[in-house]
């Protein structure tokens, strides 16, 4: 990743359970008891009694009793009475067609007596596959010789049940267990969530990132396929046109040909091809189709067999333009042409002096070099020493074998050779990474030097490099020199040689040397700093001042419009497919403030400008493969919400109704995690702060502590009575990179308490002073949020 301030998702597969196919059989009945509750959690008291459902202690008819704010059927079924609307059938009442009262199901106005099917999952199990949907109907039939349990499960009788799990999450607390049961359910409100591993947690992330449909992992669903259509195991709903049996589509094994649609395993490499003969392949569209054009006239079996390059055989062979494979059916000098036919070779030797001339030649040898005596080599038609003085392998490679015996260098630690290279092994690379540690632990942040703890990529990604290969004066790029010119030839040239006049180069320049010992113009009257490209970099740029005007991307998301984007379409800092609004340096895209404004499965994931302070999300499918919200986090990149907001991976919110129990909605001011500048600030779910009422004064709040906050949807100051949360304590220091706990404030790196009710709630040697709790870095007047807190005199 180029940015550091970019947050891309990868797509990631995932294997789900293929659907099964149900047969019909026989509906059991529900109780009048179940009926009741059913309706008494959907259409409410009213409606409920409605139904004959009685709702109150004094409502519930003789034969039934009062459980909360249900009637349930009392001991001794003989003593059953049947509410109005309803008739007594053997050992239930159910709902009576000929009475007034009870619902018509034939009368669609008929709303008030509705009845809201329900084939919801039940004890931390899947949706219901069968069974009632207590209003009478079915949630689905079982097979022949399956059976429905009460929890609306298909199993075979026998069936022995399976809670051990998998090896990699252990046995399955919570969940089915194959036989219509469940291995039991998630009863702790700190874990009220149950996975598709029978596992129970606080919270759970869809695996939905490039799927279509198909379980989530966490006991919902991707979406459903249109028309009824089946589920491949990768998430991918079955065509219509296909023909070979929906677990047989996109499964991951086979190149399934001729099902009428094209599997899109037959573009995997190394895909056995099932269903063609042997001299058939699979076309574009999925058919079985000759593998051997009709004009072909020699044996099948040469055309295209990777051995040689069969000529004159009435069509091209494939295996003609490898290039390096020997060529039969034509005799010397011929060679074969691009039709398949002999024709007559043009060799050419145009500057080489050893190698082949195209035709079966050679355009020369190499042998012995006349002083060394060591064996030349052929390198791209020159003779070269292959061996000496150093291997010519190794002034391409930096490792592995040199092709003389011996080595071109070993790799450091944490990272290994690929293709002559040094590459960091997973997990120790800076890229993306800029400004905090990287996952294996290494550092990518201007720190990492003293410590002695960079990755190794840390000075190729994080740092310039100068660039002075081929000058001898002039700008290195990063800031400094190549060197200076004197004497006869005292003015530097745009090629970073020496001459003895000079013409100022300053088209397209704002400030910085004009390559004549002048200046193009100076960064003032507000502007920023020169960068690299002597372009004025605005006051309000987030972003390295390199990327400003680089000519290389359009830059979005750094506070400030880019030159770049005026004439370059290639957008970095924004999502997936997304422009940039040149004219004011956000993306053009359709924000999202809670994961309630996206459509299920997708949540409001990452963070984006979308306004002078306000940073927001877009409506995508988390990645299963980061840290649910609440983890620790030190980047976006780690959190499947791509939201690494004080320490803690985060949901988006614009109200505590967005929050789970017991979370509140907070304002939190982000960081760059490159220069560690403000950017902005997020709303977001926040359960760790016990919060209470509103405070005017320290004293207000008792033994708590008035906090200073942020209004997640003013971003006004908010100061309610609480405890501080994660972050350095009272007194201690802060920075941009040390924040202080949540709730207090830094002053003059010192973390303080706000003082609302003036001096009176400063301890000695602090001041009651305004104080940020987000430092602007746009120009805009109203771009922070202060607040009056004690700061040290």
């Amino acid at each position: 990743m180029r940015r550091a301030l970019r947050w891309e998702l990868a797509l990631l597969g995932h294997l789900v359970q293929p659907r099964r196919l149900r047969g019909r059989g026989p509906r059991p009945r529900a109780s009048l008891a179940r009926r009741c509750i059913a309706l008494l959690g959907t259409l409410g008291l009213a409606a409920a009694a409605a139904t004959g459902c009685d709702t109150s202690a004094d409502r519930c008819g003789p034969g039934t009793l009062l459980e909360g704010d249900r009637c349930v059927p009392s001991e001794g079924v003989d003593a059953l009475t049947c509410g109005p609307g309803t008739v007594r059938d053997g050992d239930e009442c159910v709902l009576d067609a000929d009475t007034s009262d009870g619902p018509d199901a034939s009368d669609p106005s008929d709303t008030a007596h509705a009845c809201v099917p329900d084939c919801g999952g039940r004890d931390g199990l899947p949706r219901r596959e069968c069974g009632d949907d207590d209003c009478g109907g079915s949630c689905g039939d079982c097979p022949g010789g399956e059976e429905c349990s009460d929890l609306g499960r298909c199993y075979l009788p026998g069936c022995v049940p399976d809670c051990r799990g998998e090896a990699a999450t252990g046995p399955r607390a919570c969940g089915d267990d194959g036989c219509g049961g469940a291995c039991g359910a998630c009863d702790d409100p700190a874990a009220p969530i149950c996975t598709d591993t029978g596992q129970c947690v606080a919270e759970c992330v869809p695996a939905c990132l490039g799927r279509a449909c198909g379980p989530d992992g966490c006991g919902g669903s991707c979406g459903d396929c249109a028309g009824g259509h089946g589920c491949s195991v990768h998430g991918h709903c079955v065509p219509d046109a296909w023909q070979c049996g929906d677990g047989r589509y996109d499964a991951g094994d086979h190149c399934e040909c001729g099902c009428g649609a094209l599997d899109p395993d037959c573009a995997l490499p190394g895909m056995a091809l099932v269903g063609c003969g042997l001299d058939e392949l699979c076309d574009d569209a999925g058919a079985c189709a000759p593998r051997v054009p009709a004009a072909w006239t020699c044996a099948p079996a040469f055309y295209d067999d990777g051995l040689y390059c069969e000529c004159g055989c009435g069509a091209p062979d494939p295996d003609c333009a490898e290039g390096d494979l020997p060529t039969l059916g034509c005799a010397a000098p011929l060679v074969c042409g691009s039709a398949g036919e002999c024709v007559a070779c043009e060799a050419s030797c145009d500057g080489r002096a050893c190698g082949g001339d195209g035709c079966g030649g050679t355009c020369g040898s190499c042998g012995d070099d006349e002083v060394s005596g060591a064996p030349l080599v052929c390198v791209a038609g020159a003779c070269v020493e292959g061996c000496s003085p150093t291997p010519v392998l190794c002034e391409t490679n930096a490792c592995g074998d040199d092709g003389c015996g011996g080595s071109c260098g070993a790799c450091g630690p944490d990272t290994h050779c690929l293709s002559g290279q040094c590459v960091p092994d997973p997990g120790m690379s800076c890229g993306g990474l800029c400004g905090v540690t990287a996952p294996g632990g290494c550092g990518c942040d201007q720190g990492c030097v003293e410590r002695g703890d960079c990755c190794p990529d840390y000075v190729s990604r994080c740092t310039c490099q100068p660039r002075c290969d081929g000058r001898v004066c002039g700008d290195d790029g990063c800031g400094g020199t190549c060197g200076a010119c004197q004497g006869e030839l005292p003015f530097c040239q745009p090629d970073g040689t020496c001459g003895e006049s000079c013409a100022p180069l300053c088209a397209g320049k704002d400030c910085g040397d004009d390559g004549c010992g002048g200046t193009c113009g100076a960064c003032d009257g507000g502007a920023g700093a020169c960068n690299d490209h002597q372009r004025c970099v605005p006051p309000g740029w987030l972003c390295w001042d390199h990327y400003y005007g680089d000519r290389a991307f359009c830059d979005c998301s750094c506070g400030a419009p880019d030159l770049d984007c005026q004439t370059i379409g290639q957008t970095e800092g924004c999502p997936l497919g997304v422009a940039c609004v040149a004219e004011t340096g956000l993306c053009d895209a359709a924000f999202c403030a809670a994961d309630a404004q996206c459509d299920k499965p997708a949540w409001c994931v990452g963070h984006f400008p979308a306004g002078a302070i306000a940073r927001k999300g877009v409506c995508l499918a988390p990645d299963p493969a980061g840290e649910p919200p609440g983890a620790a986090c030190v980047s976006d990149a780690s959190c499947a919400t791509g939201l690494c907001a004080a320490g803690r991976c985060r949901h988006h919110c614009q109200q505590d109704a967005d929050c789970l129990p017991g979370q509140s909605c907070l304002g939190v001011a982000l960081g760059d995690p490159l220069i560690g500048a403000p950017i902005g600030v997020v709303s977001v779910c926040d359960g760790a702060l016990a919060l209470g009422s509103a405070c005017a004064s320290q004293a207000a709040c008792g033994d708590a502590t008035c906090l200073a906050l942020i209004d997640p949807v003013g971003h006004a100051p908010l100061l309610r009575c609480g405890t501080p949360g994660e972050g350095s304590a009272l007194g201690g220091y802060c920075d941009g990179a040390t924040p202080c706990a949540h709730g207090l404030v830094c002053a003059d790196n010192a973390c303080g308490e706000a003082c609302p009710g003036g001096q009176a709630d400063c301890p000695g040697g602090t001041s009651c002073a305004p104080a940020a709790l987000h430092a602007g870095a746009l120009a805009a007047a109203n771009d922070d949020v202060e607040v009056m807190a004690c700061t040290p005199d």
